[in-house]
């Protein structure tokens, strides 16, 4: 399985010819809607809003996460997706793309089997209270993420395979996690990787002090190994966990 970093929470999975996206944030919308400050810094790379994946799993409805423009040039006509999303993001996309989609409402605890992934809706405790995160099964590897979140207990208990991967939030802001908490939670997960996201994009943030540096160091002093890829880094996921 290929693990691609989109930037933000944003993720590709590819497995078996079949094609995941998690919050894809492709374009530079929130710099044309918001402002300058929330420019990138990281320049858009065309290639991805080509793309016509078979699963785009939606976290929650902000902006950054649920981007119409970015959704609306890779949901067409010429590829139906299964669309899986919390429930504000559900009732926020549902029926708003060309083509014959379906788009399916999750809650913790919903599960929902592809020929290839197995996508559970796991807890998320966020400013948009409906949003979830997701656990990623493929090729026998587990993937846990986070979705936008603070802190909670509990979270292992969600899993119910070991999570060999997760990828976190931990920019510290907007009631997510922090460096430390994200730490903690991958600690509480038991898995073997942890990846950092949700920094490096936008120009507003540029000078934050929860960097990956800082995420590196508290999961480290919890026994965690941590690998902080580059926003279009693409890592095969048995080579990142033999590594």
């Amino acid at each position: 399985m290929k693990l691609t970093w989109l930037g933000q929470h944003g993720l590709a999975l590819e497995s078996q010819g079949r094609l995941l996206m998690v919050d894809p944030y492709l374009l530079d919308t929130m710099s044309e809607t918001t402002g300058a400050e929330f420019g990138r810094c990281i320049p858009v790379d065309e290639a991805w809003t080509k793309v016509r994946p078979d699963m785009v799993l939606l976290t929650h409805d902000h902006i950054d996460h649920v981007d119409m423009p970015s959704l609306r040039a890779i949901l067409t006509e010429e590829k139906n997706a299964e669309v899986i999303c919390g429930v504000n993001a559900w009732q926020k996309v549902r029926g708003q793309f060309p083509g014959d989609h379906n788009y399916i409402m999750m809650k913790p605890g919903c599960r929902w089997t592809s020929d290839v992934f197995r996508v559970t809706a796991i807890t998320a405790r966020h400013s948009d209270e409906t949003g979830v995160g997701y656990v990623v099964e493929a090729e026998g590897l587990t993937v846990v993420i986070s979705g936008d979140t603070l802190y909670f207990t509990g979270v292992e208990k969600e899993v119910s395979a070991k999570a060999d991967i997760a990828v976190v939030v931990m920019n510290g802001k907007g009631n997510n996690m922090n460096c430390k908490d994200a730490a903690r939670y991958c600690a509480d997960l038991g898995v073997r990787v942890a990846i950092p996201t949700h920094w490096g994009l936008f120009k507003k943030f540029a000078n934050d002090p929860e960097t990956p540096e800082r995420f590196q160091k508290e999961a480290a002093a919890l026994g965690v190994k941590a690998k902080t890829l580059q926003i279009y880094e693409t890592v095969d996921t048995a080579a990142l966990l033999e590594g």
